[in-house]
């Protein structure tokens, strides 16, 4: 690394071993030993300093990174995410006093307090898909000091790429969830429309089932009525059958009036849901012969008819699979409001379900869940063998 030396600059007196002492030999070999040290230590020192303000520099960079990461997590409007993420650049820089930035795409900008393009500038270009959508830009606002290649770090470069590539990446993603939420609103369209045309079909079904069937076997009762009434009271056999005739036709229209109010439920028009739902516990007790409790406080839950019919025809198709599949003796159904939520709750002691339900492969409950998705709701599955099962359908309620 170099040499310490000692002249004597006039002649001196000899000695046995020269001019220079045994001792002062030694004691320049210490010095230059302790000049080694030092010389050593100083150069660990400014390694160190320089890898200190390396990592600084990293953790800068890191943090902007991070930073951009969350901004786009929480997937605002695109011109916010940009607005957030040219904020956040020029603390990343060396001199971030004097740094500002700019992002330009699609016709707008976004940029930094006191943001001018000068000489010390470095850019890079935003790309979605392989097509440049615009560019992303740091400039520093004074003379900065000179370095080997030039004013911006090689890091600030690889940073300013990375940045480029996030701005792209977070476009990418916001036309991605504008076309996601388009085809969702035309799903909910169609969805709303079906439920319209199947509903307005179960109300023409119901009152043709009502009116027609009706009206004929309101007649076919009058004409065995007097049919009954010409039998000799003696023509006892025949009697007989005529009154068997008439439990059937009392039966069938009985049937009749069931199956129209299924189809369409009158007292949904003219009561709301909680007494529709009422009627419907009071049916299936009827039908199936399983205990059923209704828990529901009806002056708490005023909803809408297009939810409460949505809620009515959920809670008909979870009653029909208690019938179908449970093997049930004990069922209850909850109906409530929670919070700004509608909650309907169907639970039954029946054999459960030994696997996962797959929607696909169910009618039922891949209409219950359409129904719901609509709604922007949710629905809760638990089941297990042997133990029951609960469904549960939260609903937001419409403000």
């Amino acid at each position: 690394m170099g040499e310490v030396e000692v002249c004597y600059r006039a002649k001196v007196p000899p000695a046995e071993a020269g001019c220079f002492l045994a001792a002062e030999r030694h004691l320049l070999e210490s010095i230059a030993e302790r000049i080694g040290k030092i010389l050593k230590r100083k150069g660990a020192e400014r390694d160190l300093i320089k890898r200190t303000k390396e990592l600084r520099e990293r953790n800068k960079e890191l943090n902007c990174l991070y930073g951009i990461s969350r901004i786009v997590e929480r997937r605002g409007s695109i011109d916010g995410i940009l607005q957030g993420i040219v904020t956040l650049i020029p603390a990343s820089w060396q001199y971030p006093d004097i740094a500002a930035a700019r992002i330009t795409t699609g016709g707008r900008t976004f940029q930094t307090p006191r943001f001018r393009r000068t000489r010390h500038r470095l850019a890079r270009a935003i790309k979605v898909d392989g097509t440049t959508m615009g560019e992303v830009e740091v400039c520093y606002r004074a003379k900065v000091p000179p370095a080997e290649a030039g004013c911006f770090l090689a890091a600030e470069r690889h940073l300013l790429e990375s940045i480029a590539k996030r701005i792209g990446v977070a476009i990418e993603l916001h036309r991605a969830e504008q076309q996601l939420r388009l085809s969702h609103m035309k799903l909910r369209e169609l969805i709303e429309h079906l439920q319209s045309a199947r509903e307005e079909e179960r109300h023409r079904l119901a009152r043709e089932i009502h009116d027609e069937m009706g009206q004929a076997l309101a007649a076919l009762k009058m004409d065995v009525r007097w049919l009954r009434e010409r039998f000799p009271r003696r023509d006892t056999e025949s009697l007989r059958m005529v009154r068997s005739i008439e439990r059937f036709i009392d039966i069938t229209s009985q049937n009749v009036q069931r199956i129209a109010s299924e189809l369409r439920p009158v007292l949904l028009d003219d009561f709301g849901l909680p007494e529709a739902i009422r009627w419907q516990v009071g049916q299936f007790r009827k039908r199936a012969g399983i205990r059923c409790r209704l828990l529901t406080r009806p002056g708490n839950l005023t909803l809408d008819h297009g939810l409460s019919l949505v809620i009515f025809r959920i809670a008909q198709e979870l009653l029909t699979n208690v019938i179908r599949h449970a093997a049930a003796s004990r069922a209850e159904v909850r109906l409530e409001k929670r919070g700004g939520e509608v909650l309907l709750r169907v639970t039954d002691d029946g054999r459960g379900m030994r696997r996962r339900m797959d929607p696909a492969h169910s009618f039922g409950l891949r209409g219950i869940l359409e129904r719901v998705s609509y709604w922007e709701g949710e629905v809760n599955i638990r089941s297990g063998a042997g133990v029951g099962t609960t469904v549960e359908v939260l609903i937001p309620i419409p403000a």
